[in-house]
This record gives C-alpha cells, sequence and structure tokens, in this order.
C-alpha cells in the first residue's frame, strides 16, 4: 500500500510539473472589423479607408457658412445604438433619414458638426454633396417629367420659387414631393438648391 502510494505520488508530481511547464495558451484576439461603407445610391464609399467618390466639382460642395445649417452624413462606429442618437441630438442635430451602414442624413450647423466630430461613438462626418442628390438612372435629354423630393422640414415654398427662378415648372406638390416640367439640362443646377433632396424620373 505505501509503495502504490508512492507511485501515486510520483505520478502525480510529474504531471503537475509537466503542465506547469506547457506555455499558456492565449485567446485569439478578436479580429478587428473592416471600416464601413456609406452606401448611397449615387456613391458608395468607405471613409475608413480615406476613400471618397469621384464627383463632379461643380456638384460638389465646401461647406456652409458659419451658423447655417446645411446637410452632413455621420457614420457612427457599428451598430446604431439608441443612446448614441440621442447624444447627437442633444447637440441640437436633426436627423433625416438612415444611410448604410450605420450613418444618417442630418441637419446641422458647422459648429454642431465640429462637435458631433468628437463624439467617440462617431466615426466620421462628412458633407452631403449635391451630386449624391441625383438618381442614377436619369433621362438627361430634352424637357420632361421629373419628381423632387424636398428635405424633411424645409420650406417647399421657397423650394418651389427657387426651381421657379431656374426656369422649372412646378405642375403640383403633395407633402414634400414636387411634380417638375424641366429642361434635363436643368438637373445638375435644381441638385444644388440646398433644400432639395433628391430627383428622379417621373
Amino acid at each position: 500500500m505505501t509503495r502504490l502510494l508512492l507511485y501515486l505520488s510520483l505520478i502525480l508530481s510529474f504531471l503537475t510539473s509537466t503542465l506547469l511547464s506547457l506555455p499558456l495558451v492565449q485567446p485569439a484576439p478578436s479580429p478587428t472589423p473592416p471600416p464601413a461603407p456609406i452606401r448611397l445610391q449615387a456613391a458608395t464609399f468607405v471613409p475608413g479607408r480615406d476613400e471618397t467618390p469621384a464627383l463632379p466639382a461643380h456638384l460638389t460642395i465646401t461647406g456652409y457658412p458659419e451658423g447655417q445649417p446645411g446637410y452632413y452624413i455621420v457614420q457612427f462606429r457599428g451598430p446604431v445604438q439608441p443612446a448614441w442618437k440621442a447624444q447627437v441630438a442633444a447637440l441640437g442635430v436633426q436627423f433625416l433619414a438612415y444611410i448604410p451602414d450605420f450613418a444618417f442624413k442630418v441637419r446641422m450647423t458647422p459648429a454642431q458638426a465640429r462637435q458631433v466630430e468628437r463624439l467617440p461613438t462617431v466615426s466620421w462626418v462628412g458633407l452631403f454633396h449635391p451630386a449624391y442628390k441625383l438618381s442614377p438612372s436619369l433621362i438627361r435629354e430634352g424637357t420632361r417629367l421629373y419628381r423632387v423630393r424636398v428635405e424633411r422640414g424645409a420650406d417647399t415654398g421657397l423650394v418651389t420659387s427657387a426651381l421657379a427662378n431656374l426656369g422649372v415648372t412646378v405642375l403640383s406638390h403633395q407633402g414634400d414631393l414636387l411634380l417638375i416640367v424641366s429642361d434635363a439640362a436643368l438637373l445638375d443646377s435644381i441638385a444644388q438648391v440646398p433644400d432639395v433632396a433628391w430627383i428622379e424620373n417621373f
């Protein structure tokens, strides 16, 4: 019995020393998710890779005057949590529409944009360019019927007046949608009207 206990003690000692000499297996680090794209109908790009879409210069903007609300894209760092949106909204920012992935079109001033950029839950803030308002399937020839959507909360009357000044005929409007007759050559100018949100074929 004593000899058996001795053998068991030796075996246990050997196993213990062997296990202690083995290197500890570290858990594999969680892979960092790739940067999320911005998926617009008119363009797709990945801000996290410093990608910018190739846009015509006349359909881009460089910014807004201080104090003037304008249209921006705010992209969060991952699947959007209500608390993240609430933090941005608390700065006076107006959310207008969701943009995949993890982003929103918003209305805010340049000062608010700078505040939003500093939030740890926000990965990117960029301007919403006029080029993004043009449907890729627009027919650009002759004089045609088009549908124009006005930004939520914007003054439809002011947009109608701005379009009339361009030579566009507004046939009707229902809510934020305008039915227009326009020369296709004016489509880019229509997109440059700040409170125009979207232009498509009728």
